[in-house]
């Protein structure tokens, strides 16, 4: 099944925000890094250019994952990697979601194949991502999609696959 993805509009891009505030504290309260009473406040510590709009201006790209006749089954954030780590010619993952509904049909695949090959028509060459080690589908899915650990941690790991 081919996805496709749509760059999102202002409003859907709020609606997306909010999801993405509530699934970060999820994220890290199962992984432990987080107590749950205060993974609300730090989501929106955390997420606060995502919050502003900053990220947007900042080469941050959001992109509903579309099957034409089915409509939106997920969600997509790729960007420009963290300063910090001084990687070149190289996006992001920061985020890919399946609808819970849609979970299960394979769309976890093929959103992944779209962002890839987008990114890969765009001429970059290595794709990379952190991953929580508790979500076990995730991390199978990376790993038979041939990424590779550049970091494996206790609680999460960072993964790259060159796109080129």
């Amino acid at each position: 099944m081919a996805v496709q993805l749509v760059p999102l509009d202002d409003e859907k891009y709020v609606e997306f925000v909010h999801r993405q505030l509530a699934e970060t504290a999820r994220q890290e309260t199962l992984a432990g890094h987080w107590r749950p009473e205060e993974a609300e406040e730090r989501a929106r510590e955390e997420l606060a250019g995502l919050i502003s709009g900053e990220a947007r201006r900042t080469g941050h790209r959001f992109f509903e994952a579309v099957v034409p006749g089915t409509g939106r089954v997920g969600w997509i954030w790729e960007g420009p990697p963290p300063v910090s780590l001084g990687l070149v010619n190289t996006r992001w993952l920061y985020q890919i979601t399946i609808d819970e509904a849609q979970r299960g049909k394979g769309l976890g695949r093929a959103t992944l194949v779209a962002v890839e090959g987008m990114l890969r028509r765009e001429g970059v060459e290595t794709i990379r991502l952190n991953v929580n080690r508790w979500n076990k589908v995730a991390v199978a899915l990376y790993e038979s999609s041939g990424y590779t650990y550049a970091y494996k941690g206790e609680t999460d790991a960072n993964l790259h696959k060159r796109l080129r």
